[in-house]
């Protein structure tokens, strides 16, 4: 199990795997009629955008921040023009 979120390709794949699961089991379970699928695809996009959110906001807090004075002069610059900037288009 562990060696699934040791590679970003195998973490993906497992994600997406894991929606179309939940999703069968909707289909299977719920109601597919009226507004009720509506509210279920809000639901897990607001469920997934939150785990995004927070992951990103312990990243900047817990990983980044405490960790930029052991990272040597010359690659500070790649930080705040390459790093910073793609994670923070995340976390608009």
């Amino acid at each position: 199990m562990g060696a699934i979120l040791e590679n970003l390709t195998r973490t993906v794949i497992a994600g997406f795997v894991l929606a179309v699961l939940l999703f069968l089991m909707y289909m299977g379970y719920g109601d597919m009629e009226g507004s009720a699928f509506g509210k279920y695809l809000w639901r897990w996009a607001h469920v997934l955008s939150g785990v995004m959110w927070i992951g990103i906001l312990w990243y900047f807090n817990f990983v980044q921040i405490p960790n930029m004075g052991n990272i040597p002069d010359e690659q500070k610059p790649a930080i705040g023009k390459v790093i910073a900037p793609a994670a923070l288009f995340w976390f608009r």
